[in-house]
């Protein structure tokens, strides 16, 4: 039996019982990829090269630029100078793109006559077929809605199970085809957690999506969201996800993925969570990425983390590393909660910040 055969297995023994699941009482959050700003480093200009050539692509129905676009980024050109996965945001436009008729029409997924358009034209490419089981989940959640499972109607739950079984069967048919992209393991993930599968089979999933492609982040950013209290985990499950990073990308990044994965938990403002951090792990890991990726994109989220933990020394430090006014990455409050961090000394760019906070 194939993985993905084993993995529709899960979902029918979990599927019935998630109406009731306690695990299930929190909905899918928000995407926090729809607005962007990331100030004018050479890494931002990257992204929003990636990104206005995604959009564009999508706007001609151009399927042979989009084809080479997610190959190109899922190869070794594919990052940034910063260790970040274009692949990523070419998704996130993509799904941007098609989700949009969720909203106009009332959770019609108009974007899947794109996808199968594309698919015919291009059988064997894996981005359409990726895409189209991320939109059928997202028009599952959109007739759930976004509250407590004790607040979602009863007719809504048969339609949300529908989507997310059609989004896993449809993996599980084109794994030969799609599984060559990590985007394929990150979407299978989010599916996981959807139909609450077991620990052993997750950890299952993540095994072979990170002994396929450990340097791909958003596999672990992923799988962080099953670890949190409110879904499967705990604050122990979070950290021992964070040093199994490290375990799996030790040979090329040393113990900086530390730092990048709790980076991305204060991103998605789950601040609660911080409270896994080990310190004496979390020190080195933060010296260790400035060192590995020494740009400003670097150190303006180790700034961010420093002054969440409220060390002033190491604030002033890698803001200092700074090299052009990065406050845009910022939001006020959390700029003028750093100034409080920081004190009277002087600071590289005081000025008050015009930003979103979306820095990634």
């Amino acid at each position: 039996m194939g993985m993905m055969r084993r993995i529709v297995t899960v979902a029918a023994l979990v599927i019935d019982a998630l109406a009731g699941s306690a695990c299930s009482a929190q909905a899918r959050p928000e995407s926090h990829g729809e607005h962007w700003h990331w100030g004018d480093t050479p890494d931002a200009e990257a992204r929003r090269a990636a990104m206005d050539a995604v959009h564009q692509a999508v706007t001609a129905r151009d399927f042979a630029a989009l084809d080479a676009l997610e190959l190109a980024y899922r190869g070794p050109a594919g990052t940034t100078i910063s260790g970040s996965s274009l692949l990523e945001f070419y998704y996130e436009v993509l799904g941007y793109e098609l989700r949009r008729s969720l909203e106009t029409a009332p959770c019609e997924a108009d974007g899947a006559a794109f996808l199968d358009a594309w698919s015919k034209r291009a059988p064997r490419s894996p981005a359409p077929i990726i895409a189209k089981a991320a939109l059928l989940e997202q028009r599952g959640w959109c007739h759930r809605g976004p509250g407590h499972a004790d607040s979602v109607k009863a007719e809504a739950w048969r339609p949300y199970h529908d989507n997310v079984a059609a989004a896993l069967a449809l993996l599980e048919k084109s794994e030969a085809i799609a599984a060559v992209d990590p985007h394929y393991y990150v979407g299978l993930i989010e599916l996981y957690i959807a139909v609450g599968a077991p620990r052993e089979a997750f950890m299952a999933l993540l095994d072979a999506a990170t002994a396929r492609f450990p340097y791909h982040y958003e596999i672990y950013f992923a799988a962080y969201r099953y670890n949190q209290p409110q879904w499967y985990g705990s604050l122990a499950e979070i950290d021992a996800l964070a040093q199994y990073m490290i375990d799996k990308t030790r040979a090329s990044d040393g113990t900086s993925a530390y730092a990048r994965f709790y980076w991305n938990v204060l991103y998605c403002r789950c601040t609660s969570d911080l409270q896994a951090v080990d310190g004496a792990i979390m020190i080195p890991a933060m010296a260790e990425w400035a060192k590995r990726y020494p740009v400003d994109w670097t150190y303006i989220h180790l700034a961010q983390l420093s002054c969440w933990a409220q060390d002033v020394d190491a604030a002033r430090t890698y803001l200092s590393m700074l090299t052009i006014n990065q406050t845009g990455a910022w939001t006020a409050k959390e700029w003028n909660r750093c100034r409080a961090v920081i004190g009277p000394s002087p600071e590289p760019f005081p000025s008050p910040p015009g930003g979103t906070g979306d820095s990634r």
